[in-house]
């Protein structure tokens, strides 16, 4: 029995191949809910250990896990059991999963029997690699991004390690950054190639433009009132010549007067 496979990987590596793990568990089980320690921790050791060895360290940890090794030798558990539990713990209080426990053995410690996925899991399960906590997050932004600075890969990488201790303020202050910094650099990127410069001679010609065709509508406008002036005012002279026969009409006071 070897409970010290995973000397060559640190928990953050640990937490990254659970999550991994836990894509491929609900791709397979779609309608699952939960998943047993056991495939949990199966899926660790296929990612981060080479076969045969993956397949021999998952059986000792679920083994160990259940009782069946014995409990922690003088209070102290083995370093596998350490960075497994730790990076699964973490998960917990992320609220990927909460745990549901079982007593195996009297002698021996509550231990984790099955992993129950919350709605944030849920969520980061159907996000895909779209996700921040997925693994690779940075490098996948790096890779459709393939400008970006070193400077707003450093605020990314602080904005995920927020996000996966729940600061959710902080984790936003570090993309504001981010996005500031995307602007400072895309502005003077513009400015070197001038297009800062077309941009504003272009969009001096379009204020020009359109004030030619307010002044045009403007002139129309008053085209159209003068026309209708003119007609008015020959419609009313005609009333007024004396040789037209003239109605007579009766106002609200009973008087006649003349159109």
């Amino acid at each position: 029995m070897n409970l010290d496979q995973l000397n060559g990987h640190n928990e953050r590596e640990v937490r990254a191949a659970l999550l991994a793990g836990l894509v491929v568990l609900r791709s397979r089980h779609p309608h699952r809910m939960s998943f047993e320690f056991a495939q949990v921790v199966h899926h660790v050791a296929v990612a981060l250990l080479a076969y045969p060895a993956s397949n021999s360290a998952a059986k000792d940890w679920d083994s160990y896990q259940n009782g069946h090794m014995g409990g922690p030798q003088d209070g102290e558990d083995y370093p596998d059991i350490r960075k497994l539990l730790s990076a699964i713990w973490s998960l917990i209080g992320d609220g990927v999963w909460f745990p549901r426990m079982a007593l195996r053995r009297p002698d021996h410690p509550p231990v984790i029997d099955r992993l129950v996925l919350t709605a944030r899991g849920e969520s980061f399960v159907a996000s895909g690699e779209g996700h921040p906590l997925h693994p690779g997050f940075v490098k996948r932004f790096r890779d459709r991004a393939s400008g970006v600075t070193d400077e707003v890969l450093s605020r990314m990488e602080d904005a995920i390690s927020c996000v996966e201790k729940s600061l959710l303020r902080a984790a936003l202050v570090m993309v504001g950054l981010a996005a500031e910094e995307t602007l400072i650099v895309t502005h003077a990127a513009m400015v070197n190639q001038g297009k800062i410069a077309k941009a504003a001679g272009s969009l001096a010609k379009a204020k020009n433009l359109q004030a030619r065709i307010l002044w045009v509508d403007a002139t129309a406008n008053r085209s159209s009132r003068t026309l209708d002036f003119e007609a008015s005012r020959r419609t009313t002279s005609s009333r007024m010549d004396p040789g037209t026969p003239q109605l007579s009409t009766v106002t609200s006071t009973g008087l006649s007067c003349r159109s």
